[in-house]
């Protein structure tokens, strides 16, 4: 039976989403309350079909993404598809949630299948997980092997191949506006320990709101220092060169890159795009310098097992 709480939210829900989707009233008050009921919705729904608590990151992760496509969809594109004849828009909320819930389930498969090759597109979260090396570096997890030797020898590897990567990207020729996003989006929030409870996209964008390309980089570059423990006083000279001049290209037009702020002038859609092509790239571009490399491509391979032995162990417990 539904509490008589539930139905006000339904109800008031059901005026913001006019409000907001069709009346084009984006008060930021309208905004923050629409915010607040979708997760006092969507939370104990997604929990309860997960098995799991609602301030779990696993529930908190469902329903920050769907939150991020009734955005998009809504307010970006323009094309949420919900019938207002159907029912409730509280509901078509929930529908969202569930969705996101069983394709999770249905990817695990492919995900662990996909983790046990270092051949595959290293930009998600497979193989030796670009996030999960860094974010081990950042904040001393993964602690799995029995020895302190093993310990140590992880550890390691964490640190090589954090450090590794980041230099290619701090040396990339990559424009910079696209490299900053993959910068925010990939790697930021996990230097701050948010890569697992919000949506990248949507934290990355508000994270950059503002902020010239100038200040983006600094800030990378200082946060990066701090949990790495890297020493980097600048960027490579093929970005500081790129970042002094301008950009016109894809009826994009800078007289000075640096003095660009990002959300002025680029999307969520940009974000999305500019940091998935970027990362890309650069993975290739790093994957070749390990290649070269043959302790940390052997580092690098056995680690891939040991989470593959680990994630074993755990599923015949």
């Amino acid at each position: 039976m539904i509490s008589d709480e539930k139905k006000l939210l339904k109800r008031e829900l059901q005026i913001l989403y006019q409000d907001l989707f069709k009346n084009q009233d984006r008060s930021m008050a309208k905004i923050n309350r629409f915010f607040e009921i979708t997760m006092k919705i969507a939370r104990p729904a997604v929990a309860r079909q997960m098995g799991k608590s609602e301030d779990s990151y696993a529930v908190e992760d469902i329903v920050s993404v769907g939150y991020g496509i009734l955005w998009e969809q809504g307010i970006i594109e323009g094309k949420l598809n919900y019938d207002e004849e159907r029912g409730y828009f509280a509901d078509y909320i929930i529908g969202i949630m569930n969705k996101l819930v069983l394709r999770l389930w249905r990817s695990e498969d492919r995900k662990r299948r996909y983790e046990s090759s270092l051949s595959e597109d290293q930009t998600q979260e497979g193989g030796f997980a670009l996030e999960d090396i860094l974010d081990a570096e950042t904040h001393g997890s993964l602690r799995g092997p029995e020895s302190e030797l093993e310990y140590q020898e992880m550890r390691s590897l964490q640190e090589k191949a954090a450090r590794s990567f980041l230099d290619s990207v701090i040396q990339s020729k990559e424009p910079p506006h696209q490299l900053l996003a993959m910068c925010y989006v990939k790697l930021m929030a996990t230097f701050l320990d948010f890569s697992f409870q919000y949506n990248p996209y949507q934290w990355a964008e508000s994270i950059m709101k503002d902020k010239t390309l100038r200040l983006l980089a600094d800030e990378f570059l200082k946060t990066s220092n701090e949990k790495l423990d890297t020493q980097y006083k600048e960027w490579g000279s093929g970005f500081e060169k790129a970042m002094k001049g301008g950009y016109h290209k894809y009826g994009r037009d800078f007289p000075v890159l640096e003095k660009v702020v990002f959300t002025d002038h680029f999307n969520r859609k940009d974000l999305e795009n500019y940091s998935e092509r970027s990362c890309k790239k650069l993975i290739s571009q790093w994957m070749e310098k390990v290649g070269q490399d043959e302790d940390l491509a052997e580092l690098l391979i056995q680690y891939t097992q040991k989470r593959e032995m680990e994630k074993e162990k755990q599923k015949t417990r």
